[in-house]
C-alpha cells in the first residue's frame, strides 16, 4: 500500500489535473479551485488507487526514457492515473492523467 505521508504533488501534476478535469466538466468548483483544494482531491483519489499494472512492456520502456530513466510507479482510481518516481524519502507525483482506455 501507498504511504501518502511521503508523497508530495509536483505543480505541474496538479495544473494537469486540473486541466484535464476541467476539460471533461467534472466539477465546476474544482474549475475555481485553487491547487490546495486540488490536492486535496488528488490525494483522496490516490488513496484509492490501485497500482496500475495493465501498462505494456512497451508502455513501460517509453515511459522509462521519457522519465529521464528514473523507474516510475503507476497507479490508477477512476481513470486517472499517477505517475510517482521516488526522491530520496519522498513519493513525487510527477503527473497525473486521464487512462485512454476509458
Amino acid at each position: 500500500m501507498l504511504d501518502l505521508s511521503r508523497v508530495v504533488f509536483t505543480n505541474h501534476a496538479l495544473v494537469q489535473f486540473k486541466k484535464r478535469h476541467n476539460r471533461l466538466n467534472l466539477n465546476n468548483q474544482l474549475k475555481r479551485a485553487g491547487l490546495k483544494k486540488v490536492e486535496l482531491t488528488t490525494r483522496k483519489l490516490l488513496y484509492l488507487a490501485e497500482e496500475d499494472i495493465g501498462i505494456d512492456p512497451i508502455g513501460r520502456v517509453r515511459r522509462l526514457i521519457d522519465n529521464h530513466c528514473k523507474p516510475a510507479l503507476y497507479y490508477i482510481h477512476d481513470g486517472w492515473r499517477f505517475v510517482l518516481i521516488e526522491e530520496g524519502d519522498k513519493q513525487v507525483v510527477v503527473t497525473i492523467e486521464r487512462d485512454r482506455n476509458l
